[in-house]
């Protein structure tokens, strides 16, 4: 199996070192990016599998990165995971015109991101694989 390749593009500290933590305990790769102005580059020189992206950073907003990096021919193809806090619907769609392959509000369980990771990277992946049993499939 290929290792997997995760940039994390976040501005808030606990939360980028709190997922960089999950997936390094996981033996996935993760390269960080506090802002949006150097993620594009990073991206680009690093050739990630999969981008998590918040939308509210300081200089350059997510819809604004999804847009850039889907514009690139070599990161087109690498899928784009938004992770905010906005419930609204308008958000949720201006990030799928922009590109995104996922929206996920945070908050949610560390293990659901790594599976929606799973599944863009897997498209075949049919049922996920909780630990938590207050989830019924």
């Amino acid at each position: 199996m290929k290792d997997i390749k995760v940039l994390i593009i976040e501005d808030d500290e606990k939360y980028r070192s709190l997922l960089k933590d999950y997936f390094t305990e996981r033996n996935i790769c993760v390269c960080e990016s506090a802002n949006g102005e150097e993620s594009v580059c990073l991206a680009m020189k690093e050739l990630p599998d999969v981008i998590l992206l918040d939308l509210e950073l300081p200089g350059k907003n997510g819809f604004e990165i999804c847009k850039e990096i889907k514009s690139y021919g070599s990161l087109r193809e690498i899928p784009v995971i938004l992770l905010t806090s906005r419930k609204e619907v308008q958000d949720k769609i201006r990030g799928l015109m922009a590109g995104a392959n996922v929206f996920i509000e945070k908050g949610c369980q560390l293990d659901y991101i790594d599976d929606c990771i799973q599944r863009v990277l897997n498209p075949d992946i049919i049922q996920p694989q909780y630990d938590d049993p207050r989830i019924n499939i």
